[in-house]
């Protein structure tokens, strides 16, 4: 293009060029760079039969990286109607194959993807492009395994696909995508239907074939795969030595894609890192592993590795005999794959986990809960009380009077006993603001740790924290989730809300109520009307962060300018009588003084070029140094004014 000038294939050129620099040369900035002037320069010189398959290339091997889930669904389809249109139909069917798998391994919900994934399977099946569809099929049937009860729901074999029509013998360089496709998928599924001993081989397969996804979601995925399988395999294994070094490597490629790419592989990588300690036998660090994970999905809101997590860590505490947190844990699992829409695990967890059993029950479970997700009945809510109150907090951008207008407003609204303000702060959640009913005490950034606080129920805050979800109990010792939180089986906790302030999908702080005096005191109308206003509290706690941030920063800069002002002015103290130096900053300049009596006296010291010629330059300055501190001494006692040194040399003058 450089020499011949532009043709209509130059813009796929550009394109193709970023993917060599992004995928082989790994120098991803410039690739995705040229694949933007590709798209550019295609619809500059209205090459439209070049979109779709610029976008494909785009979203499969450079932009994926930077997108989110939702940029990403709408480039796909955008480059699948541009293909069509452009009768480019092998593009129309990667753009399809790569549509339904970034919708399932970013956690789109399974019965919706079914339908999307059938309606394009039909769509593309005249076009011939048999390996691509056969591709899709991979997908469409680990859906349907993760939807429909399957004796081996790691065998893709079903209406829609049978991996039983081309083994291994079957391999050629053009089709290893498709076996990296179908290993990977095997391999998913094994680990979440907890078949461990085939997962570990399915792992060897993947392996095999994984250079032919490179630069892809899919690629990252094996690097997520492995550690899993294998860290389960060597818990009381000879070969725990070796398999832990494996995992160190794995987790070295995890974080290099996870700094490219956070919103997919952070809660990845703490999950690997959590399965790491694990298998070292670090419980503690584990533990906080596993919740860091957690926490990543959830603001990541990819439901599958969500569920996942929350499995792991549930499984992680039923190893640790940690019962009452393996049945915590182990719901919110049941609970997530079951927004997933994964129907068959749903079922093989209630047979394979007596934690789920032992409860009330799954569905009086999920309702004792009360989510805010889920939808709630109209109620009637006092719009001037929520004008008035919005109005309130979001005129205020100090952070302690933000505080403490927020928690008046949450009692006289909320029916409250006691109420609290948890914000986080590295790593670690604390009390930043406590009011009591019929008290004119108001405590706030007092910072008081939560963890063993006894001031709340720990759980009911960790669960919001993770879950980013509200709690209503109407009977705290009643509720299986709960009841056995020390602070609650304690003080006989009755009514409990705890409701998250999220803004831009980031937990800015708890709400924690209680009311230990009657039951049922957070009804649909008081919960709901604090739900409306949680929003805005979440805002304003931001803007008063930022301002505090400013202020903070205002006045760390007027310190250091205030400390070179004194520098400055000491310096300037040590070299000219007080009253000149003044006079001097305050006009630049000093009117000559004429004095009847003064007298100015010059020292040095006798043989000092001899003498300095023995010594050590840091003998020398050390002995002037002592020397010339006593004289500072003797002439500030004397009111002498010092005027300078040179060298050996000291000049004073008194009677100024």
């Amino acid at each position: 293009t450089v020499h011949n000038g532009l043709s209509v294939k130059s813009p796929f050129g550009l394109s193709a060029y970023g993917f060599i620099l992004s995928v082989f040369l790994k120098e991803r900035e410039k690739g995705i760079r040229f694949g933007e002037i590709a798209l550019h320069l295609a619809k500059k010189i209205h090459a439209e039969e070049l979109i779709g398959s610029i976008l494909s290339t785009n979203n499969l091997f450079l932009t994926h990286w930077k997108k989110t889930n939702d940029e990403l669904k709408s480039d796909l389809e955008k480059a699948f109607k541009s293909s069509l249109e452009a009768g480019d139909n092998e593009w129309a069917s990667y753009a399809a194959h790569n549509f339904i798998y970034q919708l399932l391994i970013t956690g789109a919900e399974l019965h919706g993807i079914s339908k999307k994934a059938e309606s394009l399977d039909q769509q593309i099946e005249k076009f011939k492009q048999d390996l691509t569809l056969k591709r899709l099929r991979i997908f469409r049937q680990s859906i349907a395994n993760l939807i429909t009860e399957n004796v081996n729901p790691d065998l893709l074999r079903g209406e829609i696909f049978d991996e039983t029509e081309m083994d291994l013998a079957d391999v050629t360089k053009s089709n290893e995508v498709y076996f990296q496709n179908l290993y990977i998928q095997k391999l998913w599924l094994a680990l979440i239907f907890n078949k461990n001993d085939q997962a570990k081989k399915y792992i060897e397969y993947a392996e095999r074939f994984q250079d032919s996804q490179k630069g892809t979601s899919l690629f990252t995925q094996f690097y997520f795969f492995r550690p899993i399988a294998i860290a389960d395999a060597a818990l009381n294994s000879p070969e725990k030595k070796s398999v832990l070094k494996q995992i160190k490597k794995d987790l070295r490629v995890l974080k290099e894609y996870e700094k490219i790419a956070p919103q997919f592989n952070t809660h990845k990588t703490l999950l690997v890192q959590a399965e790491y300690y694990y298998l070292k036998g670090e419980i503690e660090t584990a533990k906080i592993f596993y919740d860091k994970a957690l926490k990543s999905a959830t603001e990541n809101n990819m439901l599958n590795d969500l569920a996942f997590c929350w499995e792991r860590a549930g499984q992680f505490f039923v190893n640790t005999k940690q019962d009452m947190l393996a049945g915590f844990y182990l719901h919110n699992a049941y609970r997530t794959y079951k927004k997933w829409g994964a129907d068959a695990k749903l079922k093989q967890m209630e047979i394979r986990y007596p934690q789920l059993k032992g409860r009330t029950g799954l569905a009086e479970w999920n309702q004792e809960i009360k989510p805010a997700s889920g939808k709630e009945k109209a109620v009637d809510i006092d719009m001037e009380t929520i004008l008035k109150a919005s109005a309130t907090i979001s005129g205020e951008i100090v952070l302690p009077r933000l505080l403490k207008k927020m928690m008046q407003i949450i009692l006289e609204n909320a029916g409250a006993e006691k109420g609290f303000l948890i914000m986080e702060k590295n790593g670690e959640r604390f009390i930043e603001a406590e009011i009591t009913a019929g008290s004119n005490e108001l405590k706030v950034l007092q910072s008081i740790q939560v963890k063993q606080c006894g001031l709340l129920a720990e759980s009911v805050v960790n669960y919001v924290s993770l879950t980013q979800e509200s709690v209503i109990l109407d009977d705290a010792r009643k509720n299986q989730l709960f009841a056995n939180d020390p602070f609650i089986e304690k003080h006989n906790s009755k009514s409990v809300l705890c409701i998250p302030l999220i803004n831009m999908g980031k937990l800015q702080a708890i709400i924690y109520l209680s009311n230990d005096l009657t039951y049922g005191v957070f009804t649909e109308k008081r919960s709901s009307l604090l739900k409306l206003l949680a929003g805005q509290m979440a805002v304003s706690i931001e803007n008063a962060l930022f301002y505090n941030e400013l202020e903070n920063k205002v006045e760390e800069r007027t310190n250091e300018l205030y400390l070179e002002k004194k520098k400055s002015d000491d310096l300037l103290l040590n070299i000219l009588p007080e009253e000149v130096a003044a006079e001097l900053k305050l006009t630049g300049r000093t009117t000559p003084r004429s004095y009847e009596v003064a007298t100015v006296m010059f020292t040095d010291f006798e043989n000092f070029t001899l003498k300095s010629e023995k010594l050590s330059p840091e003998k020398l300055v050390s002995i002037i140094d002592t020397c010339f501190r006593k004289f500072d001494e003797i002439v500030s006692r004397h009111q002498i004014e010092k005027i300078k040194t040179i060298g050996d040399a000291y000049l004073c003058v008194s009677g100024l």
